[in-house]
C-alpha cells in the first residue's frame, strides 16, 4: 500500500500545469510614478484608466527612481533598460 501511494504522488508531480494556469502567469510592464518612503506607486503601461499599484520597495530592484520602467513576471520585478 505504501509503494502504491508514493507512485500516485510521483505521477501527480510529473503532470504539466493546466493551460488555464499558464495563461494566468502573464507578464506586465510598469513605470514608477512616485516613491513615498518604503513604497512606490506603479502605473501599468498600456492599461486603460488611471489606476496605480502600491508596492513595497523591498520587492523592487534597489536602483529604481521615478520614471524607471519595470517588467513583472513570475512574481519578480526587473528594470527595463
Amino acid at each position: 500500500m505504501e509503494q502504491e501511494t508514493n507512485e500516485i504522488y510521483i505521477n501527480k508531480m510529473d503532470r504539466q500545469p493546466p493551460a488555464e494556469m499558464e495563461q494566468k502567469m502573464k507578464a506586465f510592464d510598469y513605470v514608477v510614478e512616485s516613491i513615498e518612503g518604503d513604497y512606490a506607486n506603479l502605473k501599468q503601461l498600456g492599461a486603460e484608466g488611471d489606476e496605480r499599484k502600491l508596492v513595497a520597495r523591498a520587492l523592487l530592484p534597489d536602483a529604481i527612481m521615478e520614471g524607471t520602467k519595470l517588467h513583472y513576471e513570475y512574481m519578480e520585478y526587473s528594470i527595463v533598460e
